[in-house]
């Protein structure tokens, strides 16, 4: 939206017909206009607001978020619901003031007393992830829906996600899968991503592999970095679209660069194994060290394996096993799994059966087809545990029926 002069801006600003993203202003004479129009009338609430917008995202003369800050404080105890919802954003964020939830929630909720729609949205956030609040699923849809009703695109889209999920409401795919249609033909390019998802799995809708990589890629061409990941996905396995691992490697660099740990990770499996790029486990080790600091467990794993196989690092056991807890105390039963394998084999640790065991059946827990199949063979040899045909054959069958293939000739040997 160009809105070019101090009138249009004041009547679209004043009576919040628009988001306050058109304010991420560079034009500085209109700045200047703006400006002097709000002190001018810094008496009224509204007006304090749009001083403290004019500071935080004005471009055209700096950034300024102390004074950013005294306005949004100042029309906020004038009761402005846009003020105050900006004052729990920067309590919230940390941004100027040291970050405090609690603030963040009081000054969100009073916000949301007046009908606030992005208060709303950022409340359910909150009630989401348990931060400042209870943690409650019910609560945060019923916020997110609200939102939704008064406009917010964003949230809309978390309604949808809800009813995808089966989060805090029912289950509903057909309800999800409109929902994302409509906040879609808004450009929220979470939504269009989402449904991609929804085409991808055939939730709500028939399974369309063209129409998934079409949203994907119209998501992605938005700047969303984990439809960026999403097109490299499809690139790489062809589908939807013509198999193309160099298209599927600058796709993942893309969402990579834009900070998605998916990406990042893929990158470092391209890498790895060669696929569309010359083999450089340099590049490999260095994505996997970058998605495993954005939280990527996966990345973590892949880096253990390395150093337990020796691959462009020195072996090391000691920093395998490192990797693996690392990567098993933020739940990844991969790295449980591998853990027990060292246990099991003294690698980096003493040898420890019981301790091996553990491990498994830990892992076992989150259906790990591998340590499933690990649990078998410790049956099958009576390692850690008794000797017991019918156990392994168990273990070695659920190992199956969760994917592992491996597993199949471990059963068909031990079941002649």
């Amino acid at each position: 939206m160009h809105l070019n002069t101090v009138e249009e801006f004041l009547d679209h600003f004043i009576n919040r017909k628009v988001r306050y993203d058109v304010l991420y202003l560079n034009d500085k004479e209109l700045y200047k206009e703006l400006y002097k129009v709000a002190e001018e009338n810094s008496d009224k609430p509204e007006y304090q607001t749009l001083l403290g917008y004019l500071h935080k995202y004005g471009e055209a003369y700096g950034k300024n978020l102390e004074l950013a800050y005294k306005a949004f404080k100042k029309a906020a105890e004038a009761r402005d619901s846009y003020a105050m919802y900006e004052l729990g954003l920067m309590y919230d964020r940390g941004d100027y003031v040291k970050e405090d939830i609690n603030e963040a929630v009081k000054w969100y909720t009073l916000a949301c007393d007046k009908d606030n729609p992005a208060a709303y949205c950022n409340l359910g956030c909150l009630y989401e992830k348990g931060k400042g609040v209870a943690q409650d699923d019910m609560k945060a849809f019923e916020h997110f829906e609200k939102a939704a009703g008064l406009g917010n695109v964003t949230a809309l889209g978390n309604v949808a996600l809800y009813y995808r999920l089966g989060r805090g409401v029912e289950r509903d795919y057909n309800k999800s899968f409109e929902l994302f249609k409509v906040a879609a033909e808004q450009n929220d390019k979470f939504s269009i991503n989402q449904l991609g998802f929804m085409y991808e799995n055939g939730y709500g809708t028939t399974k369309d592999l063209e129409k998934a990589f079409e949203c994907y890629l119209l998501s992605a061409k938005k700047g969303y970095a984990r439809a960026m990941n999403n097109v490299g996905y499809f690139y790489e396995r062809g589908m939807g679209v013509e198999k193309d691992l160099v298209k599927a490697l600058e796709w993942y660099e893309k969402a990579a660069n834009a900070g998605d740990s998916f990406a990042m990770r893929n990158v470092g499996i391209f890498y790895r194994d060669a696929l569309g790029v010359s083999k450089d486990l340099n590049k490999a080790l260095y994505w996997f060290t970058k998605a495993s600091e954005a939280g990527n467990t996966r990345a973590m794993v892949h880096i253990g394996n390395m150093y337990e196989k020796g691959e462009g690092v020195v072996q090391d056991y000691e920093k395998s096993f490192y990797w693996y807890e690392k990567a098993a105390s933020l739940g990844n039963e991969i790295g449980i799994n591998n853990i027990g394998v060292l246990y099991e084999k003294g690698l980096g640790v003493e040898k420890d059966l019981d301790k091996a065991i553990t491990c498994y059946k830990k892992a076992a827990e989150y259906n790990c087809g591998i340590a499933l199949s690990n649990l078998g063979l410790c049956y099958q040899y009576g390692r850690g545990v008794i000797q017991s045909k019918t156990v392994a054959l168990m273990y070695f069958k659920k190992a199956i029926e969760n994917g592992y293939e491996k597993a199949k000739e471990h059963y068909n040997n031990l079941n002649k």
